[in-house]
C-alpha cells in the first residue's frame, strides 16, 4: 500500500560534501538533512570516502541514517564510455580494493585537473592551479575550475552550466581526459568487492553515449542498480523541464532497469550550490528498504 505524499518518509542518496566538490561539512549536511525532514542519506563524493565515516558518525549522534558510499568517476575507451559516474552503496570504506582504487583515481584526478588548468590558460582564459587547489578542501573537482572562471570572467559564465556547457563537459575544448582510467567493469568489481551496491548515475544527463547500452553493459557487468529518481530538471540537458516531463523521464529509466532487473535508487546531486535543494527528488524509503534486502538476500528476485 502507497502511503499519502504527507506520510511519505524521504531519504537522498546522492550527496556530496567538502571531501570532493561539495561546500558543505559532515555536520553541516547532517543538520540540513534534519532540517528538510530526511530520513536517511548516503554520502557519495567523488573517487573519496574521506567524509564517510565522520558523517555517519554524527547522524547517529543527531538520530539521521547515513548510509556509506562513493561515486566513482569512469571512462572505458573499449564501449565508449566518457564521463560516467557509478554510486557504491553500503561500501566498507576500509576495504583495501577500493581504497587502492581511490588512490589511483586521486592521482589521475589530480594531474586531470593540471592539464585542464594548463589548457584553459593556452586559450585565454584568466586562472591558476593554486587557486583551484585553494577552493577545494578535498578532491580536486570540475566545479572549482568552473568557481574560478566564473569569479574571473562573469559576464561570459554566470553560472556553473555555462562553464560546462562551453568549456569543461565532456569533448568540449576545455575538457581533458584522464591519463589512468577506471573502466566500467573495474568500479563494479570494486564496489561489489568492497559489500557494496553498484547503481548507475543519473542515466538522462549523458550525452554521446548510447544510454540503452549502457545501461545493457553496466547490468551484464554486474551493476545492481540505476538511479531513476534525480531532479533532472535542474541540470544539463534537461534542464527547465516540466514536472510532467521529469516524472516521465523517471519513470522511463524505472522502465529500462526493469528490463535488466536493476533495483533503483535516486538522490539530489546536492553540491551546497544554489541548483538543487537537499533531498529535492523526493526519494521515497521503500528504495532503501529494498536494497536493505538485497543486501540481505544477496538476489534481486524480490523485485
Amino acid at each position: 500500500m502507497k502511503l499519502p505524499k504527507d506520510m511519505q518518509k524521504y531519504i537522498d542518496l546522492h550527496i556530496h560534501t567538502t571531501a570532493s566538490d561539495g561546500t558543505f561539512s559532515p555536520g553541516e549536511i547532517v543538520e540540513l538533512a534534519l532540517k528538510n525532514s530526511l530520513s536517511a542519506i548516503a554520502i557519495t563524493d567523488h573517487d573519496s570516502i574521506m567524509n564517510v565515516a565522520e558523517t555517519i558518525k554524527i547522524g547517529k549522534e543527531r538520530g539521521l541514517e547515513v548510509i556509506s558510499g562513493i561515486e566513482i568517476s569512469v571512462d572505458d575507451d573499449e564501449y565508449r564510455f566518457e564521463d560516467v559516474h557509478v554510486l557504491g552503496l553500503f561500501i566498507d570504506i576500509e576495504n583495501k580494493y577500493l581504497l587502492d582504487l581511490i588512490t589511483i583515481a586521486r592521482q589521475a584526478r589530480e594531474k586531470q585537473k593540471e592539464n585542464t588548468i594548463k589548457k584553459l590558460q593556452g586559450i585565454g582564459y584568466d586562472i591558476t592551479f593554486e587557486e583551484v587547489r585553494k577552493r577545494a578542501k578535498g578532491e580536486l573537482g570540475r566545479p572549482h575550475i568552473a568557481y574560478v572562471l566564473m569569479q574571473h570572467h562573469p559576464d561570459e559564465f554566470p553560472a556553473m552550466d555555462d562553464v560546462f556547457n562551453k568549456l569543461l563537459g565532456a569533448g568540449k575544448k576545455g575538457y581533458v581526459e584522464r591519463g589512468t582510467k577506471t573502466r566500467l567493469k573495474t568500479a563494479i568489481d570494486t564496489i561489489k568487492t568492497a559489500g557494496g551496491i553498484p547503481i548507475l548515475c543519473h542515466p538522462g544527463v549523458y550525452t554521446g553515449i548510447d544510454i540503452d547500452f549502457l545501461i545493457q553493459k553496466f547490468a551484464e557487468l554486474g551493476g545492481q542498480g540505476i538511479e531513476t529518481y534525480y531532479p533532472y530538471s535542474r541540470f544539463k540537458r534537461q534542464k527547465g523541464i516540466s514536472s510532467e516531463e521529469l516524472e516521465n523521464l523517471i519513470e522511463e529509466y524505472r522502465q529500462k532497469g526493469k528490463r535488466y532487473n536493476l533495483i533503483e535508487s535516486g538522490g539530489s546531486d546536492f553540491h551546497g550550490t544554489e541548483r538543487v535543494d537537499l533531498g529535492e527528488a523526493k526519494v521515497p524509503y521503500s528504495v532503501l528498504e529494498k536494497m536493505k534486502q538485497l543486501k540481505k538476500d544477496g538476489t534481486k528476485s524480490f523485485l
